[in-house]
């Protein structure tokens, strides 16, 4: 029960300390940001790298419908999937795991709509290492 609700919390925090993490505040050490941060990727279906890039293009175009995939609701929002989103993060996992198995089974070039627009062309390469890498570990959790 004990191990239950130390994994529970960690897990629903985790987006939270990835968010962090991406902006490599949460610890002086930079090598602590990024092990932490890819941690916390696993735990919210997210390959790490692509994601920092993700979030950075949030940053610079904040609700820029086709290109911030953090965009959360359309407008008018469909409520009941609002509320499914906003209580277990349906939309988004499926999203986050799709593009991490579309990026790991390509050996080549990243396939995912999330690395074409926010990855830049020379550091996709990066991007086909970690996903292969990732997603068994997102899996397992």
């Amino acid at each position: 029960m004990l191990f239950f609700i130390l994994y529970g919390s960690v897990y629903t925090y985790s987006d939270s300390i990835e968010h962090e993490t991406h902006h490599r505040t949460a610890f002086r050490s930079i090598w602590l940001n990024e092990i932490v941060h890819w941690l916390a990727g696993v735990l919210t279906f997210k390959e790490a790298l692509r994601d920092r890039w993700s979030h950075a293009l949030h940053h610079t175009y904040t609700y820029y419908r086709g290109v911030d995939l953090e965009f959360e609701f359309d407008r008018p929002p469909n409520v009941p999937l609002a509320i499914l989103n906003v209580l277990f993060s349906v939309v988004k996992t499926a999203h986050n795991l799709a593009y991490t198995i579309q990026d790991a089974f390509n050996p080549l070039v990243p396939v995912s709509k999330a690395t074409r627009i926010c990855v830049p062309p020379n550091e996709r390469c990066k991007v086909v290492w970690s996903a292969p890498a990732t997603l068994p570990v997102t899996l397992a959790s």
